[in-house]
């Protein structure tokens, strides 16, 4: 079986299996996040676990969203399977906080309900439903500090630290 399909595996399964790399603007956000020193997390957006990606060159375009792997700092993608009806079967407490404040368009004050999970930046790429997103603009917490060709760079205007430590549930 190896020597049948050896040749078939070394012309990429009849070229059917090319590569491609990530977008130059990609590499330019990753840079300028490596500068900021801090201990942060990267929220990336839209909140899809499956995406599809124009920079893709397949005709089916849709992959595991790749963010988590690109980006050197700690970064969190959705991880909702969206199919048929199921939305998400996380348990992860995260991404359950993020779909919830996902649902609040109407909040302005997104950066601070942020901080408790220790988002400085927001990455929302240009990519399927990114419009749904665009309320990220009207946030009086958020800046936007970097627009690229397939990415927008939020900064959290509130400061974000790893640990918390409060009297009271309620002022949280």
């Amino acid at each position: 079986i190896i020597i049948a399909y050896t040749p078939v595996m070394s012309n990429s399964f009849w070229q059917q299996l090319k590569t491609t790399d990530y977008p130059k603007d990609w590499y330019e956000i990753n840079t300028h996040l490596n500068q900021d020193k801090e201990d942060f997390n990267v929220l990336f957006l839209p909140w899809h676990f499956y995406m599809n990606f124009k920079w893709i060159h397949n005709t089916d375009k849709r992959i595991a969203n790749p963010a988590e792997s690109f980006f050197d700092k700690p970064t969190i993608k959705g991880d909702n399977v969206e199919i048929g009806r199921i939305y998400s079967t996380s348990e992860n407490p995260v991404s359950k906080h993020i779909e919830s404040l996902l649902r609040e368009k109407n909040s302005t004050t997104l950066g601070s309900k942020l901080k408790i999970i220790n988002v400085k930046y927001i990455l929302l790429a240009k990519e399927v439903d990114y419009k749904n997103y665009f309320f990220l603009f009207n946030q009086t917490d958020l800046e936007l500090i970097k627009e690229t060709d397939s990415l927008y760079l939020f900064k959290n205007k509130v400061s974000v630290n790893k640990f918390y430590q409060t009297d009271s549930l309620d002022k949280l």
